[in-house]
């Protein structure tokens, strides 16, 4: 019962993720800063209670039990396999989408220069050491010395090169987990909560490749599949478990509202994520049995999707707002919703255009994710 409801629970949280990562990404910088407040309060509805603070846990969780699952045991033969098979659906498209997003950026600062940002050093000038960092974490080199996030070049890969990272650590993550029965997950959770406090240690927020996000949610996703608890029949299968947690996720909206600028704000979002991640799994699963051709085809475009938003959607409001002058907070809530459209449409429609001309390139650059 457990794998029928959970792998196509699963299947039905692919898009929605994708969904919520395009729309995080779709807000922008207004050019006066905060002083808009229909514009703030949306973002804060669809960003930071929401998009900004469920997808990452929800896609660590999902790679984590799809990694592990059916797993009693991580020998090195089937280590190297699952390896092996990450290196054509993960390694090659990351490579390719960061030199792609080069090739974008070094013909945007040499021909559109007024449209392209300022704050990174010309691609053509960049050094052997901007080039190494520009495929694992741009804070590090030269042309980002600014960054205070470590990003690939092309921000949203940052949740594959964490999850690849992961992968290679996949014995030490089995053994830990089985060796306490499950119990690493505590001191993990207690780490990544740890990271929401103001005016700790560096080191505490993690590396780039290594956040404590990742890891917790990752770590809970494997338990999830490798301890046999029944997660899918009791908690899944529970009717009653949405209308149990939906009162307590929107307490919880209030609740992250009134705290906002305190600093126990980031502490008591992240206590919030792990009820808002239980609701998604659960409405997901009441869906689970229900499925349609369009519903396939939004499955299948979600690498596509991912892969190909970062730029489009950031690009799009700089454009209109530098062309246009805009300044108006309506507008800027307008313009919002406009370019994810926009961006959702311009994406799925070149996804559909090489599913029907080029299965193979787009097999290659998606890894087979068509």
């Amino acid at each position: 019962m457990e794998k029928s409801i959970l792998s196509k629970t699963i299947d039905i949280l692919r898009f929605p993720i994708m969904l919520g990562v395009v729309a995080e990404h779709a807000f922008f910088q207004t050019p006066s800063g905060d002083g808009y407040p229909v514009y703030s309060t949306v973002k804060f509805f669809l960003s930071d209670v929401s998009t900004e603070v469920l997808p990452p846990p929800l896609f660590f969780l999902v790679s984590g039990m799809l990694f592990f699952w059916g797993l009693e045991k991580l020998s090195s033969s089937i280590y190297f396999q699952k390896i092996r098979k990450r290196f054509r659906t993960v390694l090659i498209p990351y490579l390719f989408w960061n030199l792609l997003i080069l090739g974008v950026l070094y013909v945007g600062q040499t021909f559109f220069a007024d449209l392209a940002g300022q704050e990174a050093t010309r691609v053509s000038d960049y050094s052997i050491k901007d080039w190494l960092w520009a495929f694992w974490d741009t804070s590090k080199g030269t042309a980002y010395a600014s960054a205070t996030v470590g990003d690939p070049v092309y921000f949203p890969f940052w949740f594959i090169r964490d999850a690849m990272v992961l992968f290679l650590l996949s014995p030490i993550i089995l053994f830990l987990l089985k060796k306490t029965g499950g119990w690493i997950l505590i001191p993990l959770g207690a780490w990544w909560l740890a990271a929401g406090f103001p005016d700790i240690p560096r080191w505490v927020y993690g590396v780039a490749g290594f956040s404590p996000r990742a890891i917790f949610f990752f770590c809970l996703g494997a338990w999830t599949v490798i301890s046999k608890k029944d997660f899918a029949e009791n908690i899944l299968g529970n009717k009653n478990a949405v209308f149990i947690l939906l009162p307590v996720v929107a307490a919880g909206i209030v609740i992250a509202w009134l705290l906002k600028g305190n600093t126990l704000y980031q502490p008591f979002i992240r206590i919030y994520t792990l009820a808002a991640v239980l609701l998604c799994f659960c409405v997901a699963a009441r869906f689970s049995s229900k499925g349609n051709r369009a519903w396939a085809f939004l499955s299948g475009a979600t690498f596509f999707l991912y892969a190909s938003h970062g730029y489009l959607v950031k690009i799009l409001p700089h454009i209109v707002i530098k062309k246009t002058g805009l300044s108006s907070d309506w507008g800027f809530v307008l313009l919002y919703f406009s370019c994810l459209i926009a961006s959702l449409a311009i994406c799925l429609s070149v996804y559909w255009i090489l599913k029907k001309t080029a299965p193979r390139i787009l097999g290659a650059i998606t890894g087979g994710r068509c």
